[in-house]
Order: C-alpha cells, then structure tokens, then sequence
C-alpha cells in the first residue's frame, strides 16, 4: 500500500482501511487433530500469500512447534504435523497479509 498524496482523502483512507485489515479479527487459536497428519483451520482472512504464525500455548504444543509447517490458501489454512497420540497441542495463530 503506498500513498503518493497524503492530503488526498481517498488515498489516506485507503491506507487506513488496509491498517485495519492487518490488525482486525486475524487471530484465533487451534487445537491439532489426533490420528491425522494435517489440521485445516478455516479462516476468510486467509490468502494463499498470508504469512501465519504460530504460538504454542500448552507444552505438548511447545513441544511439537518445531516439527510443523503451514500452508495457507484461499480462506484457510492447512498445518502439517506428525501423527502424534498426544493431545492438547493447542497453538494461538495470527494471520498477516490479509
């Protein structure tokens, strides 16, 4: 986003929507599925060039953070992780991008 006139009304607030987007309703948190190797999380905020990022809340989630990858897409995104036993691996997400 680049504004070429800032005194141009339409212009700055263009800006302004786009700063709001970026910070408004992007976060959530999600809890990855047992007995499978992937989560999808749905989220309309989400565009195949979103950056995701992931913040483990529980430890069976800090212990498992270095071992997934995300891949988002058109309104969702997948995480890829090992097909673990174990629960409680509950991340809080943030999705930048929008």
């Amino acid at each position: 986003m680049q504004v070429r006139d800032i005194t141009n009304p339409f212009q700055l607030k263009s800006l302004l929507d786009w700063i709001v987007r970026q910070l408004a309703n992007n976060t959530g948190a999600v809890t990855l599925a047992t007995g499978t190797t992937t989560t999808t999380v749905q989220h309309g905020k989400c565009v195949p060039n979103s950056v995701i990022t992931l913040t483990a809340q529980t430890a069976n989630a800090a212990a498992t953070q270095n071992t997934i990858w995300v891949t988002p897409g058109n309104g969702s995104f997948v995480i890829t992780h090992a097909n673990l036993a174990t629960t409680n691996r509950t991340f809080g997400y943030s999705i930048f991008g929008v």
